[in-house]
């Protein structure tokens, strides 16, 4: 054995895919706070969530079992915001060579 530490990060972690329902749900969550109103905090979004999806039939699209954790919804935000940052950056790019070649000829 190895004599490293099997503490919480010796633990698989569970991967889920998220459904429609939620993607769509955090992404306007997102969208609004990046649309000129204010940033929602993920224990707001939490809340927000677990309002709307609070059917009991397990089998609904809001089932109440679909209600993500504040954890889950800051993690979606936070990959939102690293994916945007990084088309923002591509398009500064593109633009750049569009410049550069457009001088160039």
């Amino acid at each position: 054995e190895g004599w490293a530490s099997k503490g919480a990060t010796a633990l698989k972690t569970k991967h889920v895919r998220f459904t429609r329902e939620q993607v769509d749900f955090l992404k306007n969550k997102f969208d609004e706070g990046t649309n000129g109103g204010h940033k929602i905090r993920e224990h707001d979004a939490h809340q927000q969530m677990k309002d709307l999806f609070k059917d009991k039939d397990p089998n609904s699209l809001f089932s109440l079992r679909l209600v993500l954790t504040a954890t889950q919804i800051k993690s979606s935000f936070s990959s939102q915001n690293q994916t945007r940052k990084k088309l923002a950056a591509k398009r500064v790019i593109d633009q750049a060579l569009l410049d550069a070649r457009a001088t160039m000829d």
